[in-house]
């Protein structure tokens, strides 16, 4: 019944049976869906094919030297690879393909590799040659997994472990919180889901229905919010499990049907809907996405991510939260818009782009995505073949209920200082209690005060200044939290922050953020927007506009103003004086030292290669 659903948009031109020699439309027009004969030739279409590592000749393959350094765990893993799915000819093709790979990429082989390659092996049954396979495959890691082989240290991997934390932790705290608890990272249950894109967990059936969706998504944030969604679908049978089988309950985890898989899948947009734009816009900031970077700038985009101990709200996105009238949505998307990675093929090749979009129209009816805009958030971006559609902003969903009647879906505390919050707060913000700075117990008070808006709301903690902390300094806050009093010189507005976000945590609440940079910052970015008005109870002569011994901006435009307009005045006086003097008369010249007379000297010549010591006592 999907797959009739997905034929509500026809051809439009002709197909090119010259070109193409599968034809995905029917005598009536109407393209087909996604089938084992058909796979073979969208994922050629929609992963598409770089010209200057396209291949054409099987030979090439085929006559590769197999003796790459560990090519013994090549063959092995070849050999041990789908048993039950490859024939020894087809196993044969794994080891050439892997070897050619890692030549080709100058990269050493790596175990995962030969999950990610063996889907595409299969596909040779169902037509696809072997170039067509190299060709598929090399352009399915470089889009998805373009960093995960390359580096021998696995430094993306290690970024990869840190993103699934913070969503964990954002999203999930309570397992999050379960899993730390108990000694179980990323590290020790993640890394076949990012290193085989959960080809190694399913079966060949679930693999190529997850890489459909995944290839038409178009998105390579989203292998972590489907690694998210996957260990919150088994979040009970993980709490229930004795702390010691962990890793071996966690292993065993799989999803054995189409449904578990489209449920999952579901979980995973709405995860990443209900996720800030301010965290995909730092992720990809990094540039660990990109094509080959350095190992060292993996290294440093990694002790970056560390440096992140939660999500991080951008004072844009939280400006465009408050003040939707003044950033209207189409330019806070237009701000957050990430790189597109458009799937190659579809613009120069005629009506290929109607199978992008009957495609995400098949996808949406499967996975339940309304088609209402009014709607789109609750999905999020709907299935589609790039990246180019925008998500809308998470805050501005309307809401289930109202609070102080506002739909707004973010609550903001303010954890500045005494001194701080004299110069100005925002709207729809609320007061951290003054007792919180100097009696730790007040902070459980303060979280069960907001208990009725637990996994409702956003709710984001505004301090001083820009903070960054590690789980070990995170640890640190929570043995002081136990101390009735506080030393009053530690207390500031970034202990407060960090020692009620745990407290939020310990007592489950989602969706708790921090602000990027503080008030500082907010202050900044508003002064930039030209907001700085709106603020309440501001001061206009506050120390953050006018810094100590700071000129302000405004005097510094007003003095670079005024010194352009004299010195335009000056210069039209002397050139008024040149002229006038040229056609009255013509000075003498002294033809030796080509200067005019007046500026003759007789001052005698000295000559500086006289030693020093002969002029001494002169």
């Amino acid at each position: 019944q999907n797959k009739q659903n997905c034929s509500n948009l026809k051809m439009e031109v002709p197909w090119n049976k010259d070109k193409f020699s599968y034809n995905p439309f029917n005598a009536n027009g109407n393209l087909c869906g996604i089938t084992d004969k058909s796979r073979a030739f969208y994922w050629n279409v929609l992963l598409g094919e770089r010209s200057e590592t396209k291949i054409k000749n099987e030979a090439e393959i085929l006559e590769v030297r197999l003796n790459l350094p560990n090519q013994r765990v090549v063959r092995f893993d070849t050999n041990r690879t789908r048993s039950g799915a490859l024939q020894s000819d087809r196993k044969s093709d794994l080891e050439y393909i892997l070897t050619y790979y890692c030549k080709r990429n100058n990269v050493s082989y790596k175990q995962g590799m030969n999950e990610v390659a063996a889907p595409f092996i299969k596909l040779r049954e169902h037509g696809l040659s072997l170039p067509n396979v190299f060709n598929s495959l090399s352009q399915f890691i470089e889009q998805f997994m373009p960093n995960l082989f390359c580096d021998d240290e696995f430094c993306c991997l290690q970024c990869y472990f840190v993103v699934l934390k913070l969503l964990m932790r954002y999203h999930d705290p309570l397992l999050s919180k379960f899993l730390i608890c108990n000694g179980i990272t990323p590290e020790i249950y993640a890394t076949p889901w990012f290193l085989t894109l959960f080809s190694s967990k399913f079966s060949l059936e679930i693999t190529y229905l997850f890489w459909d969706m995944y290839i038409i998504q178009g998105d390579i944030m989203l292998i972590s919010y489907f690694s998210l969604a996957f260990i919150m679908n088994f979040k009970e049978k993980i709490l229930g499990t004795d702390p010691s089988n962990l890793p071996q309950t966690l292993a065993s985890l799989t999803l054995d049907t189409n449904d578990e898989l489209i449920q999952v899948f579901r979980l995973a947009i709405e995860l990443q809907s209900k996720t800030p734009n301010s965290f995909d816009e730092m992720v990809r900031s990094l540039d660990i996405f990109e094509r080959r970077p350095t190992t060292i700038h993996l290294k440093e985009a990694f002790a970056r991510l560390e440096q992140e101990f939660t999500i991080q709200l951008r004072p844009y996105e939280l400006l465009h939260s408050i003040f939707p009238s003044k950033i209207p949505c189409a330019e806070f998307n237009e701000h957050y818009k990430p790189q597109s990675l458009s799937l190659n093929s579809m613009t120069s090749l005629g009506n290929l782009g109607q199978i992008q979009e009957s495609l995400k129209s098949y996808y949406n009816i499967m996975l339940g995505v309304e088609e209402d805009q009014s709607k789109r958030r609750k999905m999020s971006v709907a299935i589609t073949a790039s990246r180019s559609s925008q998500k809308l902003c998470i805050f501005h969903e309307p809401a289930t209920f109202t609070r102080s009647g506002t739909q707004n879906r973010l609550l903001i505390i303010d954890c500045r200082d005494q001194r701080m919050s004299k110069l100005g707060s925002l709207p729809q913000c609320e007061m951290i209690d003054k007792l919180a700075l100097k009696n730790s117990d007040v902070l459980d008070v303060i979280t069960e005060h907001y208990i009725e808006y637990k996994d409702k709301y956003h709710i984001t903690l505004i301090a001083n200044d820009e903070m960054e902390s590690t789980e070990a300094e995170l640890t640190t806050v929570q043995e002081a939290n136990g101390i009735n009093n506080w030393d009053k010189a530690v207390v500031d507005s970034s202990f407060v922050v960090k020692s009620l976000l745990i407290n939020f945590y310990d007592k489950g609440f989602s969706y708790v953020s921090i602000i990027k940079g503080g008030f500082r910052k907010i202050h900044h970015e508003m002064e930039q927007l030209d907001l700085i008005h709106l603020l309440e109870r501001h001061d206009r002569n506050c120390q953050l506009c006018h810094p100590p011994g700071a000129v302000s901006s405004k005097w510094l435009n007003m003095f670079a103003g005024g010194f352009k307009s004299v010195y335009n005045v000056a210069q039209k006086g002397i050139d008024y004086m040149g002229t006038n003097l040229t056609k009255s008369k013509t000075l003498p010249i002294n033809e030796e030292a080509d200067l005019p007379i007046t500026t003759t000297s007789n001052t005698p010549e000295i000559d500086f290669n006289t030693d020093p010591a002969d002029d001494e006592g002169q």
